[in-house]
């Protein structure tokens, strides 16, 4: 498996930090060597927030990332803010629900998915990081979706059948997207 260097940026209570928990947790179950370094504002809605999430089959040196190999944009200003930090070749995913002007790198691969949409499709819009968790496993695959399945279960279930329902939903949904539209 080559190293997987993740930055996911939104603004607060769109659920960057909690996909960068699920993507950490996913790895630990596959036995990889995971980092997970949030940063955000003194908000807790409405502020900055993202993580930088490394998952390895190698040791991890450091926790920061120096060249992303995908971005996961939430909103505009974090698509601004981290496009450059993508190195060349590395996906770049774009919540096209809120973010309406495109990726002006043309070394990268940007993927535009209408988060929100799909998030309200699913039944609530709580959700709408596990639908772009969907999408960004549809396009990089390196954790398998059963492993992730397995651990929204795990995470969900506490709270109930219901929940951990909708958030499959949610990760299918974002999955199918990126299968029929990329």
């Amino acid at each position: 498996m080559a190293e997987e260097r993740v930055i996911l940026a939104g603004f607060g209570g769109q659920g960057v930090l909690s996909m960068g928990k699920i993507m950490c947790f996913a790895g630990m179950a596959k036995d990889l060597n995971v980092s997970w370094l949030p940063s955000y504002g003194p908000e807790m809605r409405g502020g900055t927030a993202n993580c930088q999430v490394i998952i390895s089959d190698e040791d991890i040196a450091a926790p920061v990332i120096n060249g992303a190999t995908a971005v996961v944009a939430f909103n505009e200003p974090s698509l601004v803010k981290f496009e450059g930090e993508a190195e060349s070749g590395a996906a770049i995913i774009v919540n096209s629900s809120l973010i309406s002007r495109k990726v002006a790198r043309e070394d990268v691969k940007a993927y535009y998915v209408p988060v929100n949409e799909l998030a309200q499709e699913a039944g609530s819009m709580k959700c709408l990081n596990v639908v772009m968790l969907g999408a960004y496993t549809a396009i990089c695959g390196q954790v398998e979706r059963e492993v992730i399945l397995n651990v929204l279960k795990d995470m969900f279930m506490k709270k109930s059948e219901k929940v951990y329902l909708m958030n499959q939903k949610a990760f299918e949904l974002g999955e199918k997207y990126v299968k029929e539209n990329m």
